[in-house]
């Protein structure tokens, strides 16, 4: 009975004296609050409210359901907590819990929290802090996102200007700060393949490249790829600076043509400047200073065949005949072959035939130690050399000479 009753505690209860005056009036009693609570209801009240519950004239027990749904759950200030049945467990919408363990969005959660969609965690502050163990920490600011360990910043995120830094707040789109030798390794598992660190751009006026800067010496190099797929080598860039067309030493053009000092290399090696060989040097062709062939190491031979004019292409090398009949070997007019001065031709008669060296337009042979102008015959088994010593002037020498 409630608090307040006129059931009188002082009586027996009932079948302890069934006689007494006293019994009748608890009795009369009893029977009036019963009749009494008959017609009310009973409903949970405060902040939980259930269904009310009709207790009726029927048979059977009284059965006051244990679960509640609930659509929200408070529990503020010291000392509040939310009651559940003796089951351990309550549930309210998508919100379980079981066990010690709580579910959002699963009625089996499988570890402390399980969180079975997306999650959202703000902060009315302005600043979201999440610690995930004693030493990795989630710090989200409206600058900046830090991802730490140990106290040291691992990752920052600058919001403002989508910057990211490992190991620093971020100076450029990526900034990597790092205390070991290994500042990156990528790593190509992928094999039989052409594996690439790619670096593009879309842009139809922009140059790529990649700059090495020494702070302290205030010097930048690099290399760098242009519009036209030129890649060239920089160096001697102030710090910060980016690799511009003066700091190019070595510019590689995309037909595989190489110059060193020389932007736009007309040969697949072209050297604006002194070259220095401390060893030996293997040259399979003319060297040419001022694009006058210099001569051969060796003397490549020309077979002759017949009378023939000479060639540009002959320059330092030697025609051989073994001719059995006459032939004439002619000196082209400068207009026709303009060789270079100090161009040398040698040409040997291993035939019995005799070789005329013959003249062209405007052409003069002079024969050595003579002043006779003219052309000249080289017998069986001669040798003779023909220099030019100005334009369309030409000296021969030799044995067999005439």
């Amino acid at each position: 009975m409630t608090v307040g009753s006129n059931v009188n505690p002082n009586f027996p209860i009932p079948g302890v004296d069934q006689s007494s005056r006293g019994f009748r009036d608890n009795f009369s009693t009893i029977k009036t609050e019963i009749e009494q609570l008959q017609g009310k209801n009973i409903q949970l009240t405060g902040s939980l409210i259930s269904d009310p519950i009709q207790i009726g004239n029927g048979p059977g027990d009284i059965v006051i359901p244990v679960e509640v749904n609930l659509v929200n759950i408070e529990a503020t200030g010291l000392n509040h907590s939310v009651q559940y049945n003796l089951n351990g467990s309550f549930a309210g919408g998508n919100f379980f819990y079981n066990n010690g363990l709580v579910g959002i969005g699963t009625s089996l959660p499988q570890e402390t929290l399980d969180v079975i969609g997306n999650a959202r965690i703000n902060s009315s502050t302005g600043t979201t802090f999440i610690q995930l163990g004693n030493n990795f920490n989630v710090n989200v600011s409206t600058a900046t996102t830090t991802l730490s360990t140990y106290g040291s910043n691992v990752f920052v995120i600058n919001s403002s200007n989508q910057r990211v830094g490992i190991g620093t707040a971020p100076q450029a789109t990526l900034d990597v700060w790092s205390t070991s030798n290994d500042v990156a390794i990528i790593r190509a598992n992928t094999n039989n393949a052409d594996n690439t660190i790619r670096y593009t751009t879309s842009q139809p006026n922009a140059t790529i490249g990649i700059a090495f800067e020494q702070i302290n010496s205030d010097l930048v190099g690099g290399i760098r790829l242009d519009q036209s797929g030129s890649l060239s080598l920089h160096v001697g860039e102030s710090n910060h600076a980016n690799l511009s067309n003066a700091s190019r030493v070595i510019n590689i053009l995309a037909n595989n043509n190489v110059g060193i000092g020389s932007m736009v290399p007309k040969n697949q090696l072209d050297v604006q400047g002194n070259v220095y060989v401390s060893k030996n040097m293997e040259v399979d062709g003319v060297i040419s200073i001022n694009s006058i062939p210099a001569g051969y190491l060796g003397l490549p031979q020309v077979i002759l065949t017949g009378s023939t004019s000479m060639q540009m292409s002959d320059q330092g090398k030697h025609y051989y005949s073994q001719l059995s009949s006459n032939a004439t070997l002619t000196i082209p007019s400068h207009s026709v072959a303009p060789y270079p001065i100090g161009t040398k031709i040698m040409i040997i008669n291993g035939g019995t035939g005799t070789i005329t060296v013959g003249t062209g337009d405007g052409i003069n042979l002079f024969m050595a130690g003579s002043s006779v102008n003219g052309p000249r015959n080289l017998s069986s088994y001669g040798v003779a050399t023909i220099i030019c010593v100005a334009e369309s002037f030409w000296f021969i020498y030799g044995t067999g000479i005439s």
